[in-house]
């Protein structure tokens, strides 16, 4: 068996134009399903602020450089406030409770983000 492979690869017009569409709003839009099932151009779309009517975490997923990045960063400016820098910095350890409020206070935000973007696609239907 041959196996040909194309000299030239890429999106068909249709899909690149949606994009161009996306990209070209002036303000943060909502797309009712995918443009693509490339992740690094969904990022890429979410990041300037084109979103999708999926539920985070549930039906859709950041890519794992972002997700692996972001927590990196967390981890780091946690560990910064027990760290031997701490006192250089000026920083104090934290009280366990805060991550308790602050995971709630996350938790709750994200609910209260998901429930006003499906309001907003069912009273506008965009």
């Amino acid at each position: 068996m041959k196996i040909l492979r194309a000299s030239h690869l890429g999106m068909c017009f249709g899909v690149r134009d949606a994009i161009g569409l996306a990209l070209a709003q002036t303000e943060p839009s909502t797309i009712l399903g995918e443009l693509v099932h490339n992740e690094s151009i969904l990022d890429d779309l979410r990041s300037r602020g084109v979103r999708t009517n999926k539920i985070p975490f549930i039906q859709s997923w950041a890519s794992w450089p972002l997700i692996l990045t972001s927590l990196i960063i967390v981890a780091v400016g946690a560990w910064l406030t027990v760290s031997p820098l701490a006192d250089t910095l000026g920083f104090v350890p934290l009280p366990p409770l805060f991550w308790l409020y602050l995971a709630i206070m996350l938790l709750g935000y994200a609910i209260l983000t998901q429930l006003v973007k499906t309001w907003f696609i069912r009273r506008f239907g965009e």
